[in-house]
C-alpha cells in the first residue's frame, strides 16, 4: 500500500492528501492509499495518530504494530511528493527497508553517508522497535536529533548500515527538485520529483507541463 502522514496545525492539509493521492491512483491503480493523521478525512482511508508528537516527530507512527496489517509492504511518500510516473518499479522491490540517499551527502561528498526519509519502504511489523525505542523516550530523542528530525533519528537508529537507497536500486527514478530540476525541468525518467524545504510543489506553476498546484 501507499501511505502518508498529516498532523494537524501545519502547512499540509487535507487536499494535500487529495492530490497526493489522485496522483498516485493514476501512476499505481489499484493500489490501496492511507494517511497516518489526527484529522479524519472523507472519503480517505484514515489511520489514527496516538501521540501528540509535534511537526515530522509524528512519521515515527508509521512503524507503530498496529496501524498496518503486519507483512504489508509499505510505501511511504511525503506530502510534498510529486508522481509524475509509474510507481510499479518502486513497489515492486523485494528489500527489506528502502530510503533516500541524503540528496546532498551523496558520493564524492565527503561523508557520503546520510538519510532521507522523503520516500520509505518496508513491510509492517518488521521495524516496529523504531517506533518502541522512540516512544519510550521522545523527548530524549528529539532534544538529541533537534531539526535533522525523523531522519536523524533513523540515522541513530543505525539505519544508514541496514537501508537499501532507492538511487542505487531504482536510479534516476527519484530525484530532488532543488538538485536534480534546473530550471524547472525534470530528468528525463524521474517518476517521483521530492520538494524538501523550499520551494514546495504548490509554489510551482508547472513542472514540465504538469500543473502542480493544489
Amino acid at each position: 500500500m501507499i501511505a502518508t502522514v498529516l498532523r494537524s496545525g501545519g502547512i499540509y492539509t487535507a487536499e494535500h492528501v487529495r492530490t497526493l493521492r489522485a496522483a498516485c491512483r493514476r501512476w499505481a491503480p489499484g493500489e490501496p492509499f492511507g494517511c497516518l493523521t489526527d484529522t479524519p478525512i472523507p472519503g480517505i482511508l484514515c489511520h489514527g495518530l496516538q501521540h501528540g508528537w509535534p511537526i515530522w516527530w509524528s512519521k515515527i507512527e508509521l512503524f507503530r504494530p498496529t496501524v498496518f496489517t503486519p507483512g504489508t509492504r509499505v510505501l511511504y511518500l511525503d506530502l510534498d511528493t510529486v508522481v509524475l510516473g509509474p510507481l510499479f518499479d518502486l513497489l515492486a522491490r523485494p528489500e527489506p527497508f528502502l530510503a533516500l540517499g541524503d540528496f546532498y551527502r551523496r558520493p564524492p561528498v565527503t561523508p557520503a553517508r546520510g538519510l532521507g526519509s522523503g520516500v520509505l519502504q518496508w513491510t509492517a511489523g518488521e521495524w516496529s522497535e523504531l517506533y518502541r525505542a522512540f516512544a519510550a523516550a521522545p523527548d530524549v530523542f528529539m532534544r538529541a536529533c533537534g531539526y535533522g528530525g525523523d531522519q536523524r533519528y533513523l540515522e541513530t537508529r543505525g539505519l544508514c548500515d541496514a537501508v537499501t537507497f532507492w538511487e542505487d536500486v531504482c536510479p534516476g527514478q527519484i530525484v530532488s527538485y532543488k538538485v536534480h530540476c534546473e530550471d524547472g525541468r525534470v530528468p528525463a525518467g524521474a517518476r517521483v520529483v521530492c520538494f524538501h524545504g523550499r520551494p514546495k510543489p504548490w509554489q510551482v506553476p508547472s513542472l514540465e507541463g504538469t500543473s502542480c498546484r493544489t
